[in-house]
Protein backbone atom coordinates (compact mmCIF):
# COMPACT_ATOMS: atom_id res chain seq x y z
CA UNK A 1 0.00 0.00 0.00
CA UNK A 2 1.20 3.60 -0.66
CA UNK A 3 1.08 4.58 3.01
CA UNK A 4 3.18 1.66 4.24
CA UNK A 5 6.62 3.08 3.27
CA UNK A 6 5.74 6.36 5.00
CA UNK A 7 4.61 4.54 8.15
CA UNK A 8 7.78 2.47 8.06
CA UNK A 9 9.89 5.64 7.78
CA UNK A 10 8.05 7.19 10.75
CA UNK A 11 8.63 4.08 12.86
CA UNK A 12 12.29 4.05 11.84
CA UNK A 13 12.61 7.74 12.77
CA UNK A 14 10.94 7.15 16.17
CA UNK A 15 13.27 4.20 16.74
CA UNK A 16 16.34 6.32 15.90
CA UNK A 17 15.17 9.16 18.16
CA UNK A 18 14.62 6.67 20.98
CA UNK A 19 18.06 5.12 20.54
CA UNK A 20 19.74 8.55 20.41
CA UNK A 21 17.77 9.78 23.47
CA UNK A 22 18.63 6.75 25.59
CA UNK A 23 22.23 6.91 24.39
CA UNK A 24 22.47 10.56 25.47
CA UNK A 25 20.91 9.71 28.85
CA UNK A 26 23.38 6.86 29.28
CA UNK A 27 26.32 9.08 28.33
CA UNK A 28 25.06 11.75 30.75
CA UNK A 29 24.86 9.24 33.61
CA UNK A 30 28.36 7.95 32.82
CA UNK A 31 29.75 11.50 32.68
CA UNK A 32 28.10 12.45 36.00
CA UNK A 33 29.40 9.27 37.64
CA UNK A 34 32.88 9.97 36.26
CA UNK A 35 32.76 13.58 37.52
CA UNK A 36 31.66 12.38 40.97
CA UNK A 37 34.51 9.86 41.02
CA UNK A 38 36.99 12.52 39.93
CA UNK A 39 35.74 14.88 42.67
CA UNK A 40 35.90 12.11 45.29
CA UNK A 41 39.46 11.25 44.24
CA UNK A 42 40.41 14.82 43.26
CA UNK A 43 43.70 14.86 45.16
CA UNK A 44 44.83 11.63 43.50
CA UNK A 45 43.68 12.92 40.09
CA UNK A 46 45.60 16.20 40.31
CA UNK A 47 48.85 14.81 38.81
CA UNK A 48 46.80 13.07 36.09
CA UNK A 49 45.01 16.29 35.15
CA UNK A 50 48.34 18.13 34.99
CA UNK A 51 49.76 15.28 32.90
CA UNK A 52 46.87 15.58 30.42
CA UNK A 53 47.39 19.36 30.19
CA UNK A 54 51.11 18.85 29.59
CA UNK A 55 50.36 16.20 26.97
CA UNK A 56 48.07 18.67 25.16
CA UNK A 57 50.83 21.29 25.21
CA UNK A 58 53.52 18.95 23.86
CA UNK A 59 51.32 17.00 21.44
CA UNK A 60 51.98 19.26 18.40
CA UNK A 61 55.75 18.93 18.89
CA UNK A 62 55.51 15.14 19.18
CA UNK A 63 53.39 14.92 16.03
CA UNK A 64 55.75 17.25 14.15
CA UNK A 65 58.87 15.18 14.85
CA UNK A 66 56.98 11.91 14.36
CA UNK A 67 57.08 12.55 10.60
CA UNK A 68 60.78 11.67 10.63
CA UNK A 69 61.35 9.42 13.66
CA UNK A 70 59.32 6.82 15.63
CA UNK A 71 56.92 8.17 18.26
CA UNK A 72 59.11 7.20 21.22
CA UNK A 73 61.95 9.32 19.82
CA UNK A 74 59.67 12.20 18.84
CA UNK A 75 58.34 12.19 22.42
CA UNK A 76 61.89 12.27 23.76
CA UNK A 77 62.79 15.18 21.45
CA UNK A 78 59.68 17.09 22.56
CA UNK A 79 60.63 16.48 26.19
CA UNK A 80 64.18 17.67 25.57
CA UNK A 81 62.82 20.92 24.14
CA UNK A 82 60.36 21.22 27.03
CA UNK A 83 63.07 20.58 29.63
CA UNK A 84 65.35 23.10 27.90
CA UNK A 85 62.65 25.76 28.21
CA UNK A 86 62.11 24.77 31.86
CA UNK A 87 65.88 24.99 32.46
CA UNK A 88 65.99 28.49 30.97
CA UNK A 89 63.10 29.52 33.22
CA UNK A 90 64.83 27.97 36.24
CA UNK A 91 68.08 29.79 35.47
CA UNK A 92 66.72 33.23 34.62
CA UNK A 93 63.20 33.61 36.05
CA UNK A 94 62.84 31.35 39.10
CA UNK A 95 65.81 32.85 41.05
CA UNK A 96 64.27 36.31 40.65
CA UNK A 97 60.86 35.04 41.80
CA UNK A 98 62.39 33.12 44.73
CA UNK A 99 64.32 36.24 45.73
CA UNK A 100 61.11 38.27 45.57
CA UNK A 101 59.18 35.66 47.61
CA UNK A 102 61.97 35.60 50.21
CA UNK A 103 62.04 39.39 50.28
CA UNK A 104 58.28 39.51 50.74
CA UNK A 105 58.37 37.03 53.66
CA UNK A 106 61.30 38.84 55.28
CA UNK A 107 59.54 42.17 54.86
CA UNK A 108 56.22 40.85 56.18
CA UNK A 109 56.60 42.51 59.63
CA UNK A 110 57.21 45.84 57.89
CA UNK A 111 54.18 45.31 55.64
CA UNK A 112 51.98 44.48 58.65
CA UNK A 113 53.21 47.57 60.50
CA UNK A 114 52.63 49.69 57.40
CA UNK A 115 49.09 48.29 57.05
CA UNK A 116 48.38 49.23 60.66
CA UNK A 117 49.76 52.74 60.04
CA UNK A 118 47.50 53.17 57.02
CA UNK A 119 44.54 51.89 59.02
CA UNK A 120 45.36 54.27 61.87
CA UNK A 121 45.77 57.18 59.44
CA UNK A 122 42.40 56.41 57.89
CA UNK A 123 40.93 56.27 61.39
CA UNK A 124 42.37 59.68 62.30
CA UNK A 125 41.13 61.13 59.03
CA UNK A 126 37.72 59.72 59.78
CA UNK A 127 37.73 61.26 63.27
CA UNK A 128 38.52 64.67 61.76
CA UNK A 129 35.62 64.25 59.34
CA UNK A 130 33.26 62.74 61.92
CA UNK A 131 31.68 66.02 62.94
CA UNK A 132 30.90 66.87 59.32
CA UNK A 133 29.35 63.49 58.37
CA UNK A 134 25.67 62.51 58.75
CA UNK A 135 25.10 59.67 61.28
CA UNK A 136 24.13 57.14 58.57
CA UNK A 137 27.30 57.86 56.57
CA UNK A 138 29.44 57.63 59.73
CA UNK A 139 28.40 53.99 60.21
CA UNK A 140 29.21 53.16 56.58
CA UNK A 141 32.68 54.76 56.76
CA UNK A 142 33.47 53.11 60.10
CA UNK A 143 32.43 49.70 58.78
CA UNK A 144 34.48 50.17 55.59
CA UNK A 145 37.63 51.10 57.54
CA UNK A 146 37.37 48.12 59.88
CA UNK A 147 36.69 45.72 56.99
CA UNK A 148 39.66 47.08 55.03
CA UNK A 149 41.99 46.66 58.01
CA UNK A 150 40.82 43.09 58.63
CA UNK A 151 41.04 42.19 54.92
CA UNK A 152 44.54 43.60 54.41
CA UNK A 153 45.93 42.04 57.60
CA UNK A 154 44.39 38.62 56.87
CA UNK A 155 45.92 38.49 53.38
CA UNK A 156 49.35 39.57 54.59
CA UNK A 157 49.31 37.09 57.50
CA UNK A 158 48.33 34.19 55.28
CA UNK A 159 51.03 34.90 52.68
CA UNK A 160 53.76 32.66 54.26
CA UNK A 161 51.29 29.78 54.69
CA UNK A 162 50.14 30.16 51.09
CA UNK A 163 53.76 30.17 49.89
CA UNK A 164 54.55 26.96 51.79
CA UNK A 165 51.37 25.32 50.43
CA UNK A 166 52.37 26.32 46.90
CA UNK A 167 55.84 24.80 47.28
CA UNK A 168 54.41 21.54 48.69
CA UNK A 169 51.85 21.40 45.87
CA UNK A 170 54.59 21.80 43.26
CA UNK A 171 56.46 18.92 44.91
CA UNK A 172 53.38 16.66 44.58
CA UNK A 173 53.10 17.47 40.86
CA UNK A 174 56.53 16.12 39.96
CA UNK A 175 54.75 12.94 38.90
CA UNK A 176 52.80 14.77 36.17
CA UNK A 177 55.61 14.96 33.53
CA UNK A 178 56.30 11.23 33.94
CA UNK A 179 52.63 10.36 33.37
CA UNK A 180 52.47 12.82 30.44
CA UNK A 181 55.45 11.09 28.80
CA UNK A 182 53.69 7.72 28.79
CA UNK A 183 50.44 9.32 27.61
CA UNK A 184 52.23 10.88 24.64
CA UNK A 185 54.25 7.77 23.85
CA UNK A 186 51.29 5.36 23.94
CA UNK A 187 48.55 7.72 22.77
CA UNK A 188 47.77 5.71 19.63
CA UNK A 189 47.59 2.46 21.59
CA UNK A 190 45.24 4.05 24.12
CA UNK A 191 43.07 5.36 21.27
CA UNK A 192 42.98 1.96 19.56
CA UNK A 193 41.97 0.28 22.83
CA UNK A 194 39.19 2.85 23.35
CA UNK A 195 37.82 2.30 19.81
CA UNK A 196 37.38 -1.41 20.50
CA UNK A 197 34.32 -0.48 22.59
CA UNK A 198 32.44 0.73 19.48
CA UNK A 199 31.12 -1.31 16.53
CA UNK A 200 33.46 -1.36 13.55
CA UNK A 201 30.92 0.51 11.39
CA UNK A 202 30.98 3.46 13.82
CA UNK A 203 34.70 3.67 14.51
CA UNK A 204 35.51 6.07 11.68
CA UNK A 205 32.84 8.53 12.88
CA UNK A 206 33.95 8.19 16.52
CA UNK A 207 37.57 8.75 15.47
CA UNK A 208 36.60 11.94 13.60
CA UNK A 209 34.59 13.31 16.55
CA UNK A 210 37.34 12.51 19.08
CA UNK A 211 39.94 14.09 16.80
CA UNK A 212 37.87 17.28 16.51
CA UNK A 213 37.32 17.49 20.27
CA UNK A 214 40.99 16.74 20.92
CA UNK A 215 42.17 19.51 18.57
CA UNK A 216 39.70 22.03 20.01
CA UNK A 217 40.52 21.28 23.66
CA UNK A 218 44.26 21.10 22.98
CA UNK A 219 44.20 24.41 21.12
CA UNK A 220 42.14 25.99 23.90
CA UNK A 221 44.58 24.85 26.61
CA UNK A 222 47.59 26.14 24.65
CA UNK A 223 45.76 29.38 23.88
CA UNK A 224 44.84 30.00 27.53
CA UNK A 225 48.42 29.43 28.66
CA UNK A 226 49.67 31.81 25.96
CA UNK A 227 47.18 34.50 27.05
CA UNK A 228 48.16 34.00 30.71
CA UNK A 229 51.85 34.43 29.82
CA UNK A 230 51.22 37.59 27.75
CA UNK A 231 49.01 39.16 30.44
CA UNK A 232 51.52 38.18 33.14
CA UNK A 233 54.36 39.87 31.24
CA UNK A 234 52.27 43.02 30.65
CA UNK A 235 51.28 43.24 34.33
CA UNK A 236 54.90 42.70 35.40
CA UNK A 237 56.02 45.54 33.09
CA UNK A 238 53.32 47.81 34.57
CA UNK A 239 54.54 47.06 38.10
CA UNK A 240 58.20 47.58 37.12
CA UNK A 241 57.37 50.97 35.55
CA UNK A 242 55.41 52.03 38.65
CA UNK A 243 58.19 50.85 40.96
CA UNK A 244 56.03 48.36 42.89
CA UNK A 245 57.92 45.74 44.92
CA UNK A 246 58.01 42.10 43.70
CA UNK A 247 56.84 42.98 40.14
CA UNK A 248 57.57 39.63 38.44
CA UNK A 249 55.95 37.58 41.21
CA UNK A 250 52.83 39.77 41.35
CA UNK A 251 52.62 40.03 37.55
CA UNK A 252 52.75 36.25 37.09
CA UNK A 253 50.09 35.82 39.79
CA UNK A 254 47.86 38.24 37.86
CA UNK A 255 48.53 36.35 34.61
CA UNK A 256 47.64 32.97 36.14
CA UNK A 257 44.41 34.26 37.70
CA UNK A 258 43.49 35.84 34.36
CA UNK A 259 42.58 32.33 33.15
CA UNK A 260 39.56 32.38 35.50
CA UNK A 261 36.70 34.45 34.03
CA UNK A 262 35.05 37.32 35.95
CA UNK A 263 36.73 37.12 39.37
CA UNK A 264 40.15 35.92 38.18
CA UNK A 265 41.50 39.31 37.00
CA UNK A 266 40.11 41.02 40.13
CA UNK A 267 41.66 38.47 42.50
CA UNK A 268 44.93 38.60 40.54
CA UNK A 269 45.09 42.38 40.91
CA UNK A 270 44.43 42.42 44.67
CA UNK A 271 47.97 41.40 45.86
CA UNK A 272 49.62 43.98 43.59
CA UNK A 273 47.19 46.70 44.70
CA UNK A 274 47.78 45.92 48.40
CA UNK A 275 51.59 45.97 48.05
CA UNK A 276 51.35 49.25 46.11
CA UNK A 277 48.99 50.69 48.76
CA UNK A 278 51.59 50.05 51.46
CA UNK A 279 53.83 52.44 49.52
CA UNK A 280 51.34 55.02 48.29
CA UNK A 281 47.55 55.25 47.73
CA UNK A 282 48.20 56.99 44.39
CA UNK A 283 50.44 54.11 43.30
CA UNK A 284 47.74 51.61 44.30
CA UNK A 285 45.18 53.54 42.26
CA UNK A 286 47.52 53.54 39.25
CA UNK A 287 47.99 49.77 39.59
CA UNK A 288 44.22 49.22 39.59
CA UNK A 289 43.68 51.54 36.61
CA UNK A 290 46.53 50.10 34.51
CA UNK A 291 45.58 46.49 35.35
CA UNK A 292 42.06 47.38 34.18
CA UNK A 293 43.53 48.73 30.92
CA UNK A 294 45.54 45.50 30.46
CA UNK A 295 42.35 43.51 31.04
CA UNK A 296 40.48 45.50 28.38
CA UNK A 297 43.34 45.00 25.90
CA UNK A 298 43.23 41.29 26.67
CA UNK A 299 39.44 41.06 26.18
CA UNK A 300 39.40 43.09 22.98
CA UNK A 301 42.63 42.05 21.24
CA UNK A 302 44.81 39.40 22.88
CA UNK A 303 42.35 36.61 23.79
CA UNK A 304 40.23 36.72 20.59
CA UNK A 305 43.27 36.71 18.27
CA UNK A 306 45.19 34.08 20.25
CA UNK A 307 42.09 31.86 20.29
CA UNK A 308 41.67 32.37 16.55
CA UNK A 309 45.22 31.13 16.03
CA UNK A 310 45.00 28.13 18.37
CA UNK A 311 41.32 27.18 18.15
CA UNK A 312 40.31 28.41 14.69
CA UNK A 313 37.40 30.61 15.86
CA UNK A 314 37.09 34.11 14.40
CA UNK A 315 37.66 36.88 17.01
CA UNK A 316 34.12 38.27 16.53
CA UNK A 317 32.62 34.79 17.00
CA UNK A 318 34.84 34.25 20.06
CA UNK A 319 33.70 37.53 21.67
CA UNK A 320 30.00 36.84 21.04
CA UNK A 321 30.34 33.24 22.25
CA UNK A 322 31.93 34.49 25.49
CA UNK A 323 29.10 36.99 26.00
CA UNK A 324 26.40 34.41 25.21
CA UNK A 325 28.07 31.78 27.40
CA UNK A 326 28.27 34.21 30.32
CA UNK A 327 24.62 35.28 29.98
CA UNK A 328 23.31 31.70 29.66
CA UNK A 329 25.59 29.69 31.96
CA UNK A 330 27.68 32.17 33.96
CA UNK A 331 31.29 31.30 34.86
CA UNK A 332 31.30 27.86 33.23
CA UNK A 333 29.66 29.28 30.12
CA UNK A 334 32.51 31.76 29.66
CA UNK A 335 35.14 29.12 30.39
CA UNK A 336 33.78 26.56 27.91
CA UNK A 337 32.26 28.85 25.25
CA UNK A 338 35.23 29.03 22.87
CA UNK A 339 36.15 25.30 22.81
CA UNK A 340 32.47 24.32 22.41
CA UNK A 341 32.03 26.75 19.50
CA UNK A 342 35.24 25.37 17.95
CA UNK A 343 33.95 21.79 18.25
CA UNK A 344 30.55 22.75 16.79
CA UNK A 345 32.24 24.60 13.91
CA UNK A 346 34.41 21.63 13.02
CA UNK A 347 31.54 19.15 13.33
CA UNK A 348 29.54 21.23 10.85
CA UNK A 349 32.49 21.43 8.45
CA UNK A 350 33.26 17.74 8.74
CA UNK A 351 29.81 16.15 8.63
CA UNK A 352 27.05 18.52 7.45
CA UNK A 353 28.87 20.08 4.50
CA UNK A 354 30.52 16.78 3.62
CA UNK A 355 27.10 15.12 3.31
CA UNK A 356 26.02 17.92 0.97
CA UNK A 357 29.07 17.31 -1.18
CA UNK A 358 30.59 20.72 -0.41
CA UNK A 359 34.39 20.77 -0.38
CA UNK A 360 35.81 22.53 2.67
CA UNK A 361 39.29 22.87 4.08
CA UNK A 362 40.14 21.48 7.48
CA UNK A 363 40.58 24.24 10.03
CA UNK A 364 44.34 24.24 10.24
CA UNK A 365 44.39 26.42 13.32
CA UNK A 366 42.66 23.67 15.18
CA UNK A 367 45.14 21.07 14.16
CA UNK A 368 48.33 21.31 16.15
CA UNK A 369 49.60 18.30 14.26
CA UNK A 370 50.93 17.68 10.80
CA UNK A 371 52.54 19.81 8.16
CA UNK A 372 51.19 22.90 6.44
CA UNK A 373 50.37 20.79 3.41
CA UNK A 374 48.40 18.39 5.59
CA UNK A 375 46.52 21.29 7.15
CA UNK A 376 45.33 22.34 3.69
CA UNK A 377 44.09 18.86 2.91
CA UNK A 378 40.44 18.73 1.83
CA UNK A 379 37.96 16.97 4.09
CA UNK A 380 36.07 15.55 1.13
CA UNK A 381 38.19 12.98 -0.62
Amino acid sequence: MPGEPMEREKLELIKRVGIISWSLIGIGVIVLAALYLVYFLRFAFTPLVLAILLAYILSPLVSYFERWVPRIYSTLIAYLIFLSVVAIILVFVIPVMVQQIRGFIEGLPFHLARAREIGAALGEQYLRMQLQLPPALENVVESAISEFQAFALSILRRAPVATISLISAIATFILAPIVAFYLLKDLKRIGAFFLEVFPESRRETVTSVISIINRAVGGFVRGQLTVALIVGIMCSLVLIILGVDYPILLGMIAGLFNVIPYLGPVVGAVPAAIIALLDSPIKALLVVVLFFVVQQIDNALISPNVMKHYVGVHPVVAIFSLIAGGVLFGLWGILLAVPLVAVAQELVLTFVLKKKGVEVKAAGALDGEGSKAEKKEKIVR
